[in-house]
């Protein structure tokens, strides 16, 4: 059996080694965070830019369908006359 101030020293380092074990876990998985939340940033980001690119065709497409609408108008007017 140890001296009981050998006994706390090992205690000691035992517990330091499974700090040192956790930290060690909780830097990987905050690094492991970090880069989930940049792949998700960048994912945004590229949705952002498609849905504004969607929109814009969208509002060419209004006008489209309202010049379409206004010569369809204006053949079938000039039909009747």
């Amino acid at each position: 059996m140890l001296p009981a101030h050998l006994q706390v020293v090992v205690e000691r380092d035992k517990v330091a080694g499974e700090l040192a074990g956790k930290l060690e876990q909780a830097e990987s998985d905050r690094q492991s965070l970090a880069d989930q939340l940049s792949a998700a940033e960048r994912q945004l980001a590229g949705l952002q830019l498609e849905k504004h690119d969607v929109e814009k065709s969208a509002g060419r497409l209004e006008l489209d369908k309202a010049a379409l609408i206004k010569t369809l108008d204006k053949v079938c007017h000039c039909r009747t006359a």
